[in-house]
């Protein structure tokens, strides 16, 4: 999923809380989000992606949009099976920017979560001075299970290693695991690569960007340079 430079999606009735600038500010505004999802029909569905997402946009405000003494405005919404998430800041000259996942960017890395497991986000202005970064946050699948027709797919680490078309999701995704853990890519890049390839809905979550997108690509550095892994259907599937 690409950054969306533009407005965040429309707000109804959004429930709204403007918190300091502070280290504690991310816990705050998932207790937000929490108690807003608990009293709201189907909430418990968007709840584990969606704590993890206001927590990721509220950090960057807080590390990198808010200048001391300003104070970081969050709402959420749950609209149209859709939850929404706004987190505004009073910078308009810092805009989130995704970066390779390096050390010398690991402030930044949150994004990358932002990137693959929202459906869309994005910044842009917002009234007053500063910017808004919002993401939409689908409801978590209901079944860990592939499809009962398996979907072959091709796996390409490029500069790396050779496409392989795998029968199965489940088989590729532990195959590439095991050649992404084999690479010196550092601890935080190996943990990314853990969750996004291991994790128990890591079939579902990739079955569905594939359906919504095409394919999937995680960016990765290795020795200075870039290197891109991609995950597609196989031609003919």
């Amino acid at each position: 999923m690409h950054e969306n430079p533009a407005p965040a999606p429309q707000f109804t009735a959004p429930e709204v809380c403007w918190f300091p600038r502070s280290k504690r500010t991310p816990g705050l505004a998932r207790r937000l989000l929490r108690d807003y999802l608990a009293r709201t029909p189907g909430g418990e569905r968007f709840l584990e992606v969606g704590e993890l997402l206001v927590s990721e946009l509220v950090t960057n405000a807080w590390q990198h949009g808010t200048p001391p003494g300003n104070l970081i405005r969050v709402g959420v919404e749950l609209v149209n099976d859709e939850l929404l998430i706004a987190v505004d800041d009073a910078r308009a000259d810092v805009k989130p920017e995704l970066k390779p996942l390096t050390e010398d960017h690991k402030s930044w890395r949150g994004l990358h979560l932002v990137n693959e497991l929202a459906r869309a986000w994005g910044h842009g202005p917002r009234d007053g001075i500063g910017k808004r970064a919002w993401c939409v946050v689908g409801p978590a699948p209901t079944d860990s299970e592939e499809p009962l027709i398996p979907r072959p797919v091709l796996v390409e680490i490029e500069g790396v290693a050779p496409p392989a078309t795998f029968a199965r999701l489940s088989d590729a995704l532990t195959a590439t695991w095991q050649s992404i853990r084999r690479l010196p890519l550092g601890e935080m890049q190996s943990d990314w690569f853990a969750h996004r390839l291991t994790c128990p809905d890591a079939v579902p979550r990739v079955t569905e960007a594939l359906d919504r997108h095409g394919e999937v690509v995680l960016p990765f550095a290795l020795a200075g340079d870039r290197h891109v892994l991609r995950i597609r259907p196989a031609l003919g599937a």
